[in-house]
C-alpha cells in the first residue's frame, strides 16, 4: 500500500476510535507513526523513537484552529509642534498583531516617520517626530490581528 494511503487509513481509523482526555489535549491533535522498510506503519507514544531505519511521522489529527482577523484603530493623536511622539496601539488580548500602520489626517511636509513596526506580539507601534514650528499633526495609528480560535 503506498505511504500516502497508509497515513491517511492509520488516521481516519485513530481519528474514529479515539476520544483525547483534559491531561493530553496538547498531543491529541497529533498522531506519531513510525514508518519502516516496504510501509508497514506503526502507532507511537509521544515520547518514543523510532527504531533505526523508520521514519517518524506526525500526522494532524483534527480540524486546526479557525482564524479570525480585525483592524484595532486608536483615536486620532495629536503630535504638537516640535515634538517627537511614540504612538502604539494594540490588538484585544491573547490576540497577535499580523500588520498595521499609520495616516496622518494633515498635509504637512516637516514630519518624519522613523518607525512603524509590531511592539511585542500584540501591538503596533508608530515613531513620528513633528519639525512644525507650529502646525500640530493628527496622526491616525491602525493595527490589523489575529485571533486564534480553537
Amino acid at each position: 500500500m503506498p505511504i500516502l494511503a497508509s497515513l491517511a487509513l492509520a488516521a481516519f481509523f485513530v481519528h474514529s476510535t479515539l476520544t483525547p482526555t483534559a491531561a493530553d489535549v496538547s498531543d491529541a491533535a497529533v498522531l506519531n507513526v513510525c514508518i519502516g522498510p516496504g510501509g508497514v506503519m506503526r502507532a507511537l507514544a509521544p515520547s518514543e523513537l523510532c527504531p533505526r531505519n523508520h521514519v517518524r511521522v506526525r500526522v494532524p489529527i483534527g480540524n486546526p484552529p479557525a482564524v479570525t482577523y480585525y483592524t484595532v484603530q486608536r483615536p486620532t493623536e495629536l503630535v504638537g509642534p516640535g515634538t517627537i511622539s511614540a504612538v502604539t496601539v494594540s490588538c484585544e488580548d491573547d490576540d497577535k498583531v499580523v500588520g498595521g500602520g499609520y495616516a496622518h489626517t494633515t498635509d504637512q511636509p516637516d514630519v518624519q516617520v522613523s518607525a512603524s513596526a509590531p511592539d511585542g506580539d500584540g501591538a503596533w507601534a508608530v515613531r513620528v517626530q513633528n519639525f512644525s514650528s507650529t502646525l500640530s499633526l493628527q496622526l491616525d495609528l491602525y493595527a490589523r490581528c489575529a485571533r486564534l480560535t480553537p
